[in-house]
């Protein structure tokens, strides 16, 4: 014996010889009533069941579907705009800390133009290097290691036409006497990770300085690090 709950459609099947009865629907607490074929007064119908509960998986597979366009859209929308949400700080920064290896880009980092301080040095050999301190920020939500900087050199006499430009990398300060004795040094990297949203101390060393330098600049980029031939 089938008794159908008229509010909820849930089905609770009995023996036919169970005695007369009453309880609660478990689901929506309906009283029901067991009760034999021939007493009750709408018997139990198996296509009206189907049909009440046919629209109900339709609307189902609708939904699923309608998620299923909504993801491709948004797929489509990503793929299209690619760069512009990888432009995007708080995108990316995501991306890193679910585990994206992401490039960096040069636009992740920003160098604080008052922190800057240039020192030039002579060395014994007469020869000049310039030794730059400063400080750069990190703009992203994730740790990540000091960038390459970009340095392009300027004469006094030419402003706007750089002499030449190298590509260098933070290093670890060298020793005082080292930097006037040593014909070439090969200082050691600094590979401390800079904090997220947080600024640190850099110092990098130039020691293939175009003559006539009067003036320079500093970038962030992600090109690669010039190397210097010497004897």
């Amino acid at each position: 014996m089938l008794v159908v709950c008229s509010h909820c459609q849930a089905c609770y099947s009995f023996a036919e010889d169970c005695a007369e009865a009453e309880f609660a629907c478990c689901r929506c607490q309906q009283p029901l009533r067991i009760a034999h074929a021939k007493a009750q007064d709408e018997p139990f119908v198996p296509n009206q069941l189907v049909a009440a509960l046919a629209p109900q998986r339709r609307d189902a597979h609708l939904g699923r579907w309608f998620i299923v366009i909504l993801l491709l859209l948004a797929g489509g929308g990503f793929l299209l705009q690619k760069d512009a949400w990888l432009d995007n700080r708080w995108f990316r920064s995501s991306l890193m800390q679910v585990g994206f290896d992401l490039p960096v880009r040069a636009k992740d980092w920003q160098i604080e133009p008052e922190s800057i301080h240039p020192r030039w040095i002579t060395r014994d050999d007469g020869r000049r290097i310039l030794l730059v301190r400063g400080t750069i920020r990190n703009l992203l939500a994730s740790d990540m290691p000091v960038p390459q900087l970009l340095v392009r050199f300027f004469s006094a006499q030419q402003p706007d036409q750089p002499l030449d430009s190298t590509i260098t990398r933070a290093i670890l300060m060298p020793h005082e006497d080292d930097l006037r004795t040593a014909t070439f040094l090969n200082p050691a990297r600094d590979l401390s990770p800079v904090l997220s949203r947080s600024s640190h101390p850099f110092t990098i060393l130039l020691q293939d300085v175009p003559e006539n330098t009067a003036d320079f600049t500093l970038l962030p980029t992600t090109e690669p690090v010039s190397v210097p031939a010497h004897d």
